[in-house]
């Protein structure tokens, strides 16, 4: 273990550098995702990285993905539970000073992801086919968000480079408080028969 890591709500030493399965405690997760808000909180009500997720994972439902993927779909922002939501122009202005940078936190990020990814029983192959499928749903769900929640009109498209897609029947209609969002995220895990209990910390 690296002397590297965040101390999540439950006491575990989450290691940012070297993580391993034992570190993953999903009521960590659905509790950092839920009280911590996308858009840097820029957004009329705090809007959580949780309920992000599973929009993400709402619309692959609706276009009838398969489970592991829609389970990625509901865990691909899973790393900022210990990483937070770096905004893309953060990341763009990180690079630009530092060029390389992005993709050495990019490739941290994916290993902790991969590692939360593997206690849901997504293998690496798996992981490596869904993701683009993912993705995708995750660029419609931004377009969706800065549609119906954004206090200010965005061009969506012009914020990416992407022209932006909105899946038929599918909004935000209400921004959930961070209660809701945590259990019903970890009741999303619960429906794949993901032990969603607490850890036993040392």
């Amino acid at each position: 273990m690296s002397n590297i890591y965040m101390t999540t709500l439950s006491g575990v030493k989450f290691d940012l550098i070297d993580p391993t399965e034992d570190m993953v405690v999903w009521d960590d997760i659905a509790h950092h995702l839920a009280t911590s808000t996308r858009y840097c909180g820029g957004l009329p009500l705090p809007y959580s990285i949780a309920q992000h997720c599973m929009l993400v994972h709402h619309i692959l439902m609706k276009k009838g993905f398969p489970e592991k993927t829609r389970i990625l779909g509901l865990l691909h922002d899973s790393e900022e539970y210990v990483w937070g939501d770096q905004i893309t122009p953060v990341s763009r202005a990180i690079d630009e000073m530092m060029p390389g940078a992005r993709a050495v936190m990019n490739e941290m990020k994916d290993n902790i992801r991969r590692t939360i990814c593997r206690m849901a029983g997504i293998t690496d192959d798996e992981y490596d086919k869904a993701m683009p499928d993912v993705h995708e749903a995750d660029m419609a769900a931004f377009h969706i968000e800065r549609r119906d929640i954004s206090a200010v009109r965005v061009d969506s498209g012009a914020e990416t480079g992407t022209t932006p897609v909105y899946p038929e029947g599918v909004s935000v209609n209400e921004v959930m408080d961070w209660e809701t969002a945590k259990r019903f995220f970890l009741g999303h895990l619960a429906e794949y028969n993901i032990n969603t209990q607490l850890a036993k910390v040392a």
